[in-house]
């Protein structure tokens, strides 16, 4: 299962977690290519899905869910195993696969792994149609090919392998909140993976309101610091001011005095 489709199947669940019922809205369907590359009628999806046998649709809403619960052989991964070590230069690779693994029993699909280049890599992942004739492949671990050592696990570990070395080793919890999705494979949905998203951003939130109260306080910081500075300077043209007035006064007392004086002297000459 590629990444792109996990993440598909992690907002799906995310999407049916959130309605108590387990519906999902049409218009969340159809926000997928594929349903809209179909249809975008909403009332013809509604009647189309109005005989299906495991999808229940409520009209009023235009919303859908499941009415049946998804069958375990369908994504039982007992039924699949994992190979390396085929010439990266075989031409007939499906051709050569179920050839050499028919032996244990009826091979189903034959999926080539390539690498970013989209070259053959030498891997591919077979599922047969039942886990006994994968467990018998399984038995054998390795086999031998025109001078290449087969090498055979199992596909969960392989995909396990894949996420540890994407993710790191994480705790592995089942969905089960609706009995209908309780055969997903575990690497589909990652309860403490989800758990970990909610910490980081709710982390991430805490963080934001904490540089938002920092940046406030800097603000009213600098603001008390402006107001005592204006209240020094008003203070100080006050003083300055009062000094001035005071000085004024002095002056002119000073006069009056001199000019009284004059007067007296004028009087006894």
């Amino acid at each position: 299962m590629s990444k792109k489709v996990q993440e598909y199947c992690l907002f799906l669940l995310g999407e049916i977690a959130k309605n108590e019922n387990g519906f999902v809205s049409l218009d969340t369907l159809l926000s997928f290519n594929r349903l809209k590359s179909i249809s975008e009628d909403k009332d013809l999806i509604k009647e189309a899905l109005k005989d299906s046998e495991f999808l229940e649709v409520d009209d009023e809403k235009n919303m859908v869910k499941r009415t049946t619960q998804i069958q375990k052989t369908i994504l039982n991964w007992n039924h699949g195993v994992y190979v390396s070590g085929f010439p990266e230069d075989l031409k007939d690779i499906v051709g050569t696969a179920k050839e050499i693994f028919n032996q244990f029993g009826n091979v189903n699909f034959v999926k080539i792994l390539r690498n970013k280049d989209k070259l053959f890599k030498g891997d591919v992942l077979i599922d047969f149609n039942a886990e006994e004739p994968a467990a018998k492949a399984l038995e054998k671990k390795t086999l031998e090919y025109n001078g290449s050592t087969l090498k055979i696990i199992k596909k969960n570990t392989f995909y396990e392998e894949i996420k540890n070395k994407e993710y790191g080793t994480r705790k592995k919890d089942r969905y089960e909140e609706f009995p209908q999705l309780s055969y997903l494979p575990k690497l589909v949905v990652n309860e403490q993976e989800i758990k970990n998203k909610f910490k980081a951003n709710k982390n991430k939130s805490k963080g934001d309101k904490k540089s938002v109260k920092k940046a406030s306080e800097k603000v009213e910081k600098k603001d008390q610091k402006v107001d005592e500075n204006e209240k020094k300077k008003i203070e100080e043209n006050g003083k300055a001011a009062q000094k001035q007035d005071l000085t004024g006064k002095r002056k002119a007392e000073e006069t009056n005095d001199s000019e009284e004086l004059k007067k007296v002297k004028v009087g006894e000459e």
